[in-house]
């Protein structure tokens, strides 16, 4: 797989950094002098697709290019052909994935009710800040219909969502959802469906110490698909006017098994009809994802 940018001047292309899949930073040099003439950044997005910003001289304006990536780029310089052309080989060694931390369970938000979530995931130190808002609306008491808004770097998708969730007993619940999603930068294209299914229970008899588990399919169009697990275990703290606070920990991995399992943790708190959250991965890298978020039912 090949990248290739066509340029009115002899340059070249060195890899400065690509320390982790989610954010990898171009220089831009002559070939004359060697000083940086311009900078590439390639910036992550759902749908595993990456948006590549490039600025240079001795073009007019910023030009952006859409990338279907499931590489990573390794560290090197890479020569210039013949007539400015700037060509890049990627390494299929992983693939480049956001992903979500916060747990769901099985539960809808009950019949005739609104349900709201919304959240801010970020990695201090980079440009890689990410929003997700939805809304849902109980239809009975296992159905609930709704959309969703997922914002990255620079892209923007809008979904709309079923959910289904039933509780079989205290120990086992089950639920599931279905989302297609539309580029909302690309004439409503679209993009990606994803299917989740929920599992959750209690561990002890009176419910404080419980388990939970996301299992995500994700079909995009024009990459491949991607089927990820996330697995759960949280307590319960009651407080004082009915508030509670719950520490979770768990792991975030790849049924496909092309990437390492990664550690998440956080904790949410519940106020009567609000949660608020906070949680993250990629605790022990540089940059760490951090999630921020809040919900409600009315």
């Amino acid at each position: 797989m090949y990248l290739r940018f066509d340029f009115p001047d002899r340059v070249g292309v060195n890899v400065q950094q690509s320390v982790y899949s989610s954010q990898l930073v171009f220089g831009l040099r002559t070939l004359s002098d060697g000083n940086p003439s311009a900078v590439l950044s390639l910036c992550p997005c759902r749908n595993h697709d990456l948006r590549l910003r490039y600025t240079y001289d001795f073009l007019p304006s910023d030009i952006w290019i859409l990338l279907q990536l499931q590489a990573v780029l390794g560290h090197g310089h890479y020569p210039v052909g013949q007539h400015g052309q700037v060509e890049v080989s990627l390494d299929a060694s992983a693939t480049i994935a956001a992903t979500a931390q916060i747990p769901y369970y099985a539960a809808t938000v009950g019949d005739g009710k609104m349900y709201g979530y919304s959240s801010v995931k970020c990695r201090p130190g980079i440009n890689s800040q990410e929003t997700y808002t939805t809304f849902q609306y109980g239809v009975g008491d296992h159905l609930a219909t709704g959309i969703d808004l997922y914002t990255g770097p620079d892209c923007t998708y809008w979904g709309c969502l079923v959910r289904y969730g039933h509780g079989i007993s205290k120990w086992l619940n089950i639920g599931g959802e279905i989302i297609p999603s539309f580029n909302l930068n690309d004439s409503f294209r679209f993009s990606y469906l994803t299917s989740g299914l929920y599992l959750n229970g209690a561990i002890t008899s009176n419910g404080r110490l419980f388990w939970c588990t996301n299992t995500w399919w994700t079909i995009n169009d024009g990459s491949a698909d991607t089927f990820s697990n996330y697995e759960y275990l949280g307590y319960s703290i009651p407080l004082r006017e009915g508030h509670s606070l719950t520490p979770m920990v768990g792991a975030i991995h790849s049924w496909k098994m092309d990437r390492d399992v990664d550690v998440a943790a956080g904790f949410y708190y519940a106020i009567n009809s609000w949660t608020f959250y906070f949680w993250g991965n990629d605790l022990l890298k540089s940059h760490p994802r951090l999630v921020v978020g809040i919900d409600f039912a009315l």
